[in-house]
């Protein structure tokens, strides 16, 4: 306690883009109306967080303030049931248990795709300035009932700014320093005007970042090489612009991503002979020199929409979205792929007493072209098209209907009851067709509500996944392919229920339990025919666990505390490959590698912690001054070894903490704060094995410093 005193005395903070009436607000708000903050998310159309047929969990501007976030990993450390992970050395999570990268979590914001249209990826560190947003709008569950393939286990939704609301004007500058370089240091505004039935806001940040600067080896223990600029540098602008006319919206997205990582090793050509991982471990321990490269992720998105009011109980809403998208783009000569999207829909809503009805309909088509290295033959084309009679251009189009019905029971005594039914179908011309139902039960009873939810949802094959042959079909199906006539989608069905309460005006709980399987997995395999990689469904996979959160806020004091407990379920199937201790390097898998004869020493999913918990307090002496302190506890995790087995990375507990000092000069606020105060490191492992990067050891200590002014 007085080491974590003395911190506090010598890092005196002040925290940014806070006006004294932004405090005022927030010192009257009470518990029972942040519940009240409406939510479009989960249903498209505005509801409470009890109200919603989903669990959702709403990250105020505010909230990320007391927790001195970053980036959007400090922001998913504060979430119940979500674990830091990474694929290679691309930082991503874990969605209660399972992997939710590439197309299994969709990244939006302000209703813009984030997340790639090749991979179905979004990679997160120094990604997107959260510090400058209005709030993060997250469903911790399924979301292919409204959204689609690519919201298998998760949708998380940014808002810059509400509509036809005017914000404060705010410009801020970041920085901070590790114990031997830069940590961070970037630039951002975000500017709002409102003035009768127009709007405009604009939203910009450039910022640099190290997602690491350890020691650290890939595989086994032996250290290879120190994290610099080039193997964990980090890179980022993003542009966001909204207009609004009266019930006309547009919004344009851009945002350009570079992540250094060292992607392989120089191999001793004696050693051809060896599986891909044992040539890495082998250049590891020889001391070779690993090969650094840069990558970049381009994204511009624009989306034009209206809303038509056509009586007092009817609506129609009509959108077009565009989307450009390309990712993966090395900084070394070799193939690449561009992908466009264009997604016109139309939704109807009708609003009575007792009843909502929602039905809409979307078709988007997906543009992709290969762009061929100069001078490049077709014997050395890396990838084609499966699908396409070989074709560097392909377009692939998909059909959607989907629909939603809500019966809503008040009495004069406030028992509030909704009942909603929905579902959603999608054709596609590669994987055929898809149906998700969703129903849900909520319960509102003065300051008790009560949900029980289920739901169906699908990962889509992506374009990576099903349509050009380096990760696409296997190109010899009598060998290796479950399913020759293509990848189909994973199916998953997620069983939830929730009961909250409200003690008082300043006290929350609310905890919930989840049951969800994924059966036909999509994986990577190695064919060692043609020394490639390709996609395949794998067998069938669950987790089950309790999320439980408590929160009070007062003038003067504000925690939030929130534990997670995740466990595995393993089923029995005649497929070798997918979460299977008996897969053969070269094919994913995520259960931890340790057998004795063939058979499994223990069964554990690689890089989940059983228990989670996430703590911040924060206590404010005045409206302009406060202290604020968070913790995070992961229990253990094992990460793969690179020899067949995994080891523990044992219990990790990281701190932070700063104090907060508002409105100099009535316009000028300073930020400055310590995160993990003890340098411990958080490990973030790989979710699967066979990979040379097991685990990073997360950036240590950092000063940063927040410099923000308000027009």
């Amino acid at each position: 306690m007085k080491r974590l005193l003395l911190i506090f005395i010598l890092f005196v903070g002040i925290s940014p883009l806070r006006s004294q009436t932004d405090l005022d607000d927030l010192f009257e708000m009470s518990i029972e109306e942040l519940l009240g903050i409406e939510v479009t998310v989960a249903s498209k159309v505005k509801e409470t967080n009890r109200e919603t047929p989903s669990i959702i969990t709403v990250i105020t501007h505010e909230e990320i303030r007391d927790n001195h976030c970053r980036d959007m990993i400090d922001v998913l450390n504060m979430i119940p049931g979500f674990v830091i992970s990474k694929d290679e050395d691309y930082s991503t999570f874990l969605s209660r248990g399972l992997y939710g990268f590439e197309g299994r979590t969709l990244f939006m914001v302000d209703d813009m795709q984030l997340s790639d249209l090749y991979f179905g990826a979004y990679i997160i560190g120094n990604d997107f300035p959260i510090h400058l947003i209005e709030r993060i709008e997250i469903i911790r569950g399924p979301g292919s009932v409204l959204y689609g393939g690519l919201a298998e286990l998760a949708v998380i939704k940014i808002v810059t700014q509400s509509e036809n609301k005017e914000g404060p004007e705010n410009i801020s500058v970041r920085y901070g320093q590790l114990p031997s370089t830069i940590g961070h240091a970037d630039v951002g505004f975000n500017l709002a005007k409102v003035s009768n039935n127009f709007s405009i806001s604009a939203l910009g940040f450039y910022g640099i970042a190290r997602r690491s600067d350890a020691n650290t080896s890939y595989i086994g223990n032996s250290t290879s090489f120190k994290h610099n600029e080039k193997s964990a540098g980090l890179e980022a602008a993003s542009l966001v612009l909204n207009s609004s006319y009266k019930n006309t919206h547009i919004g344009i997205l851009f945002n350009h991503y570079k992540n250094k990582q060292v992607r392989s090793f120089e191999v001793d050509p004696d050693q051809a002979d060896l599986s891909p991982t044992d040539r890495i471990y082998a250049s590891i321990e020889e001391g070779t020199a690993a090969r650094k490269v840069e990558y970049t992720y381009t994204t511009f998105g624009t989306n034009l929409s209206h809303e038509l009011q056509l009586n007092e109980k009817l609506k129609m809403i009509s959108s077009i979205n565009y989307h450009y998208n390309f990712p993966f783009k090395r900084d070394v000569t070799r193939e690449e792929v561009v992908i466009q999207r264009m997604k016109p829909s139309i939704l109807a809503i009708y609003s009575s007493e007792n009843y909502d009805v929602n039905l809409g309909g979307e078709y988007f088509f997906d543009a992709a072209k290969i762009i061929r290295p100069t001078g490049a033959l077709p014997v050395d084309y890396f990838r084609k098209s499966v699908n396409h009679n070989g074709s560097d251009a392909i377009l692939i189009s998909n059909y959607s209907a989907f629909g939603n019905f809500k019966y809503k029971y008040l009495n004069e005594k406030g028992l509030n009851i909704n009942i909603n039914a929905g579902f959603r179908f999608d054709w596609n011309e590669l994987y055929g067709s898809k149906f998700n139902p969703r129903v849900a039960l909520n319960l509102v009873s003065g300051k008790f509500h009560s949900k029980l939810l289920y739901s169906s949802a699908f990962r889509a094959p992506m374009i990576a996944n099903n349509a050009f042959s380096r990760y696409g079909m296997n190109p010899d199906p009598d060998l290796y392919s479950r399913n020759p006539e293509g990848v189909k989608p994973e199916e998953t069905n997620v069983y939830e229920f929730e009961i909250g309460y409200l003690f008082k005006k300043n006290l929350f709980f609310v905890s919930n339990f989840f049951y969800q399987t994924v059966n036909n997995i999509i994986e990577f395999r190695y064919n060692y025919m043609n020394a490639d990689l390709y996609s395949d469904n794998g067998g069938k996979i669950g987790t089950y666990g309790v999320e439980s959160e408590l929160k009070y806020v007062s003038s003067k004091y504000k925690a939030n505390i929130n534990l997670s407990f995740v466990k595995p379920q393993f089923f029995s199937d005649i497929n070798p490959w997918a979460y299977s201790y008996e897969a053969p390097k070269g094919g994913d898998t995520y259960i931890a590698p340790d057998n004795i004869n063939g058979l499994p020493s223990q069964l554990q999913l690689l890089a989940l912690p059983t228990v989670k918990l996430y703590t911040n307090f924060v206590v404010n002496f005045t409206k302009s001054i406060a202290i604020n302190m968070n913790g995070l506890y992961v229990s253990d995790r094992r990460a793969y070894n690179g020899n067949g087995a995994s080891r523990i990375l044992i219990q990790q507990y990281i701190f932070g903490a700063g104090l907060s000092i508002s409105n100099i000069f009535k316009h000028l606020n300073i930020d400055v704060c310590v995160h993990d105060i003890f340098n411990e490191r958080l490990n973030i492992a790989t979710a699967w094995y066979d990979s040379t990067y097991d685990v990073l050891p997360y950036k240590g200590r950092e000063l940063s410093i927040s410099i923000g002014y308000q027009f």
